[in-house]
């Protein structure tokens, strides 16, 4: 980011930069994470007065934080090292706790920003399905496997599950917007993931 001349106000709030642009010869900084995984929950739920529960404390959550905040939804910050959630928590003034007190929270939706579960360790997860709430919203922001092992288990809980490539894809579209000026083609770009990534699978 000090190597930018501009850098947009939604990437500066989030504190990181996925995407540059140029524009009269100047570096302009954006971050699409945060529109591709909001825009992945609307598609499957209101965000207002939700109350949603992020594991993790990472670059993800920041992004994922600033615009559940900005939906106005009722986020808490959960992550195995307290003091780096309540750092989060602080900055976007939310609350915060540890992995464990996720069994005394009663959350609309548990999104994953973790790299749990990722390949090869495609059989971990950071919930156990005992804690996974019957029913709920479960997104994993993991994109490879193509469905993760707590999205499994969140389906034999009977909840709503968004998989890690559709804020991938959504990141994406923005991504050639702000490159081209055009609309990206979604339907292409959804089925080639989607094949890359099952076809990956097949091959681990």
């Amino acid at each position: 980011m000090k190597y930018l001349d501009n850098i947009d106000k939604k990437a500066e709030k989030i504190g990181a930069v996925n995407t540059i642009t140029v524009k009269n010869k100047k570096l302009i900084g954006h971050n699409t994470d945060c529109d591709g995984a909001i825009q992945s929950l609307k598609k499957k739920t209101k965000l207002k007065n939700k109350k949603i529960v992020l594991l993790g404390a990472g670059g993800s959550t920041r992004a994922l934080a600033y615009g559940l905040i900005e939906e106005k939804a009722d986020t808490i910050i959960l992550n195995r090292t307290i003091e780096k959630a309540k750092n989060l928590a602080e900055y976007f003034n939310c609350d915060y706790g540890s992995l464990n007190d996720l069994k005394n929270i009663d959350y609309d939706v548990l999104i994953n920003t973790t790299s749990v579960g990722m390949q090869p360790d495609v059989n971990k997860s950071i919930v156990p399905i005992s804690l996974i709430k019957r029913k709920s919203v479960v997104f994993d922001i993991v994109f490879n496997p193509y469905k993760t092992r707590l999205l499994k288990d969140a389906e034999k809980k009977k909840c709503i599950i968004i998989p890690g490539f559709e804020m991938l894809i959504y990141g994406a579209m923005l991504q050639f917007k702000l490159w081209t000026g055009k609309n990206a083609p979604e339907k292409i770009m959804r089925r080639k993931v989607i094949e890359y990534l099952k076809n990956a699978g097949n091959q681990n």
